[in-house]
């Protein structure tokens, strides 16, 4: 009797099968031919062969499971939309941009993003304020240090409660300290120097003419690592603006130095 009535429901839910993307509400008992995983408040269940892609906290009596394909062998229950389709995090510029995906707008009030700092590491908020629903979010992490390998994941608020994506990896590689072209150039009367230091440390840059006599200082001192900029109104040392013409300059740290050559049109 029992074998007919699950045969029973297979047939109703396979009538209108979902769609790609889609997430289903299991019964422990379809659960238990796979596997169930529990973390804290956090409880994730897996079918064999199938990809997790969402997961939810405070776990209920079923578990909530998302797959990137639907999966009709496995349909019993009810078939509801998934909170996230879709995440990814890649590098962009020495930035980590995280994307997810919803594939409806459901009740979600906004997201929280959030990073581990290696497999030690605690897992902290990353975004200041909440982040509004939308159909496609992204947020720029350029908090990152080269060299290290962090983890991130979404919570999706609804009411007072929050629902977590599942992580997503990402290994940032170790970065050269590097000073790059002015912007504009050429340029009048002023031009932004911008440069990345890949380990803090006493930093100096100055300008010079194509004598190489010293024309500006427009830093000594120490700079932490990461992406800076410096300006430069095209005067010198004294207060005196330098004429049109070609000048270079120069970043010294760490027993390193570049140089780079801009141009001032009046």
């Amino acid at each position: 009797m029992r074998r007919l009535l699950l045969l029973g429901v297979i047939a109703v839910v396979c009538t209108h099968p979902p769609n790609a993307f889609s997430q289903m509400k299991l019964s422990p008992m379809v659960v238990a031919p796979g596997n169930t995983s529990a973390s804290g408040s956090v409880q994730m269940f897996g079918v064999v062969g199938q990809p997790v892609i969402g997961l939810t906290s405070d776990p209920p009596v079923d578990g909530y499971l998302g797959f990137v394909y639907p999966v009709y062998d496995y349909l019993l229950g009810t078939a509801t939309a998934v909170i996230f389709s879709s995440i990814d995090a890649h590098i962009e510029d020495r930035t980590v941009v995280i994307n997810w995906l919803m594939p409806v707008a459901g009740d979600v009030h906004g997201f929280n993003v959030y990073r581990r700092d290696g497999p030690e590491g605690e897992l902290e908020r990353l975004n200041a304020v909440r982040i509004l629903p939308d159909v496609q979010m992204t947020y720029d992490d350029d908090t990152i240090r080269p060299g290290r390998k962090y983890e991130y994941l979404i919570g999706a608020i609804e009411g007072s409660g929050e629902s977590f994506s599942l992580p997503v990896f990402t290994t940032v590689p170790a970065w050269k300290t590097e000073l790059q072209q002015n912007y504009p150039n050429p340029f009048n009367p002023s031009t932004t120097i911008p440069f990345y230091l890949a380990e803090s440390g006493d930093v100096s840059i100055r300008v010079y003419n194509v004598k190489g006599q010293l024309v500006r200082k427009l830093a000594q001192e120490r700079f932490s690592y990461g992406r800076h900029e410096l300006s430069w109104d095209g005067t010198t040392d004294r207060g005196m603006p330098v004429a049109s013409g070609v000048y270079f300059y120069r970043l010294v740290t760490r027993g390193e130095s570049f140089t780079k050559r801009m141009m001032i049109l009046k």
